[in-house]
């Protein structure tokens, strides 16, 4: 008996699996009854099951063609070493990383690469609807994807019109936003930054990944003082990033400045300063919370407090001891000379 990981995308909840019954799972979700109608390979209706065992999941065979064919058979899991098991495992769980699959599935790292890019391809969040995705996956997406991201890559290297062509203007601005966004951000976040609804954002970035520009995946992030499992979005490396370049800098839409500390950055605040009580309209209080955001190396942090905080804040914070010279002085000098600029 073997273990895997059950029907909640948490990677701490584990159900006893055998393969037989992994196989029966895949079975029952990929053809109506558990049983196919048709042979995968040759489109014969002539298909009689096999017996299986505890340690083997069920196999038919096409009277047609006269060869056998499994769950597996028609899908980017043919031809894959890695059990049933480890697939359905690698369906219903967020992963936040190659790194992350190759000590959880004890494979090697070129291994656990291609399965976080086969489960990209399905564009499906963790569970049973990314295995049902899984599994109507025809094996030739795998290359169709490789094959449009170095499509992608080469416009780029042509020029900013050819690799920016066809996309809209919201998707434009979405690039441009999630550039302002370092580590990336969940829709929400880039509807804020960019000033367009939620419901757009998301279509975009789903138009944009199927074009290769932006990709998502699980991830944990601080929210307050723990930790919250979301999808995070961001640029691809080097398609997206370099398009992204190619567009000028997004600024915030016009607004009114924020008075508290988002819940993301309240871990850079030290013990016994509770973040939630800050009031960044109080001069003291802003420039606190500049000295811990741009002072704890984090670059969401950093970047949200040279672009939100108040000017005055910055420059007051340029006269406290270790932001009186490098690169952070420096990167303090431009953004107030850019934002002085804007509001002339």
């Amino acid at each position: 008996m073997v273990v895997a990981v059950s029907h909640n995308p948490s990677p701490h909840l584990v159900e006893p699996l055998s393969e037989s019954e992994a196989g029966r799972l895949c079975a029952e979700i990929r053809w109506v009854g558990g049983q196919p109608d048709v042979c995968p390979r040759c489109g014969s209706y002539d298909v009689c099951g096999q017996p299986c065992s505890d340690i083997r999941p069920p196999t038919w065979e096409c009277r047609g063609c006269r060869r056998s064919f499994s769950v597996k058979t028609g899908t980017a899991m043919h031809g894959s070493k890695l059990g049933l098991v480890q697939w359905v495992a690698a369906s219903r769980t967020w992963w936040n990383g190659p790194g992350e699959i190759r000590r959880a599935l004890n494979v090697s790292y070129p291994t656990a690469r291609r399965v976080a890019h086969v489960l990209a391809v399905t564009e499906t969040p963790a569970g049973d609807r990314r295995l049902a995705a899984l599994l109507r996956l025809p094996p030739s997406a795998i290359d169709d994807d490789l094959e449009k991201r170095r499509r992608l890559i080469a416009l780029i290297h042509e020029g900013s019109e050819n690799a920016l062509a066809g996309l809209t203007r919201c998707e434009r601005e979405v690039l441009r936003g999630l550039r302002c966004l370092t580590l990336g951000g969940t829709p929400g976040r880039i509807a804020e930054v960019t000033g367009h609804s939620a419901g757009h954002i998301r279509r975009c970035l789903r138009s944009l990944s199927r074009r290769g520009y932006v990709k998502v995946s699980a991830q944990s992030v601080p929210c307050g003082y723990g930790q919250v499992e979301m999808h995070i979005w961001e640029l691809t490396q080097p398609a997206g990033r370099s398009a992204a370049l190619m567009l000028p800098q997004l600024h915030p839409p016009p607004g009114p400045s924020p008075t508290r500390v988002p819940t993301e950055f309240w871990w850079t605040f030290w013990s016994g300063i509770s973040a939630a009580n800050v009031n960044l309209a109080d001069p003291a209080d802003a420039l606190m919370t500049a000295d811990n955001l741009i002072g704890s190396g984090d670059l969401a942090a950093q970047n949200w407090a040279l672009v939100h905080l108040p000017l005055d804040t910055l420059r007051a914070l340029r006269s406290i001891t270790g932001y009186q010279d490098g690169p952070k002085a420096q990167a303090i000098d431009a953004v107030v000379r850019e934002r002085s600029g804007r509001q002339r």
